[in-house]
């Protein structure tokens, strides 16, 4: 008899434990419902709207992934993919803006983006490698994907 119960509180305690969770999701009937000949409830606030900014960086050489875009009046930041695109978004009223593309070896531009445009294409001259600037990109890419990671945490 001892046996019985002791087994039956475990099999109740693992059914709770896995349908709890469950249960705890389950939306109550009825709710965020209007009834019928109601209106409709006003649509939430959005957040303040914005555009996208995109473009390329590459070299005579091709695309360059890894490179740095930089637009300093929003303090935004991104690194190019593996075909040398890049992705910001920006306030819809910031009409034209400063960036700076950066690549270890290569010169930094500066140069204006239009949001919401065409996309931008950025020519860097390609990178001139030595001893000392693969020890500089060794370095930079490291820094790079540490941003990386930090901007996907943000995200999630």
């Amino acid at each position: 008899m001892k046996r019985r119960c002791c087994f039956s509180f475990i099999i109740l305690l693992a059914f709770f434990t896995i349908a709890g969770p469950a249960w705890a999701q389950v939306k109550p009937v009825g709710t965020n419902t209007l009834p019928l000949g109601q209106l409709t409830p006003a649509p939430m606030p959005t957040g303040p709207a914005t555009q996208n900014l995109t473009g390329r960086v590459e070299t005579t050489l091709g695309p360059l992934s890894g490179a740095v875009v930089r637009v300093p009046r929003f303090n935004k930041m991104c690194v190019t993919n593996s075909e040398g695109g890049f992705f910001l978004t920006v306030p819809a009223d910031a009409g034209p803006l400063a960036a700076v593309v950066t690549y270890p070896g290569c010169t930094e531009v500066n140069t204006t983006f239009q949001p919401g445009g065409e996309p931008a294409v950025v020519q860097l001259l390609p990178p001139i490698t030595t001893k000392a600037n693969g020890k500089q990109l060794k370095v930079y890419m490291k820094t790079a994907r540490r941003e990386v990671k930090r901007s996907l945490r943000k995200l999630k």
